[in-house]
């Protein structure tokens, strides 16, 4: 039984099943080191500290970055540009008498936009759309992290009261037990 436990170890962990794994506690040593008796329900829940909540900020970051993009997109913009080289026009590529002449070429481009066919306000509407759905499904994961604390706290709660009652149980019969050994050694 052991030998599949480790097995089982192995394989979450995904480390080879055929090397050898040497455990360094045992389970009720670890169990002592918890004391689920003073944990805290109370402490603040942090939705933030959720890798999906950082995703989702990433998302909405880019999103503004697109929407900036889109409005810069109705600016003019200025352009320029060099291009500098050597030519030659010979049969004799390597020749000494070859001619090599120089090429040089500057200039700007100017784009105004002036009209693009409703494009761009319709680019800025679907980024917009974009936006709120986003908005909407931070919101909605921030309330369902809200559900999921809540549901594991009162759970976590509940299996306090119940090991609580397990507890009071095994004392009670651990007396009753001593109690009727008690008894059948009198009689």
């Amino acid at each position: 039984m052991q030998e599949v436990t480790y097995n089982v170890l192995k394989m979450q962990m995904g480390y080879p099943l055929q090397n050898t794994i040497q455990l360094t506690e045992n389970i009720d040593d670890l169990i002592l080191k918890l004391q689920v008796e003073n944990v805290n329900l109370a402490d603040a829940f942090k939705a933030d500290q959720r890798p999906e909540y950082r995703s989702i900020q990433m998302a909405q970051e880019l999103n503004d970055i697109k929407l900036k993009s889109i409005k810069l997109g109705a600016y003019p913009n200025l352009s320029g540009f060099a291009n500098a080289s050597y030519g030659t026009q010979t049969n004799n590529l390597f020749s000494k008498n070859s001619f090599w002449f120089p090429t040089a070429i500057a200039g700007f481009k100017l784009n105004v936009p002036i009209f693009d066919g409703f494009a761009r306000k319709a680019q800025y509407q679907r980024a917009t759309i974009e936006k709120d759905k986003l908005n909407l499904q931070m919101t909605e994961f921030e309330r369902a992290m809200t559900l999921e604390v809540s549901n594991a706290r009162i759970q976590f709660a509940n299996a306090k009261k119940q090991s609580k009652a397990t507890k009071t149980i095994w004392t009670w019969l651990k007396k009753s037990m001593t109690r009727h050994r008690q008894n059948l050694k009198a009689v």
